[in-house]
This record gives structure tokens, C-alpha cells and sequence, in this order.
């Protein structure tokens, strides 16, 4: 089974990977 990972920066792309179908959302924080 093949399932989708989306690494995002923020809430907003988080909602705009789920709505798209990402399985797995990996939350970067691009300060650290």
C-alpha cells in the first residue's frame, strides 16, 4: 500500500496536504 507524505511549514499547508489527500502530514519547523 502506497500512501501519501506531505512535509509542511504551517497550518495552512497542513489543511491544503489533508484536503489533497495526504496520509501522513510532518509538521517542519524552518527555524530550528
Amino acid at each position: 500500500m502506497t500512501r501519501m507524505l506531505a512535509s509542511v511549514t504551517g497550518v495552512d499547508e497542513a489543511e491544503i496536504a489533508l484536503s489533497g489527500g495526504a496520509d501522513i502530514v510532518d509538521l517542519k519547523d524552518p527555524k530550528a
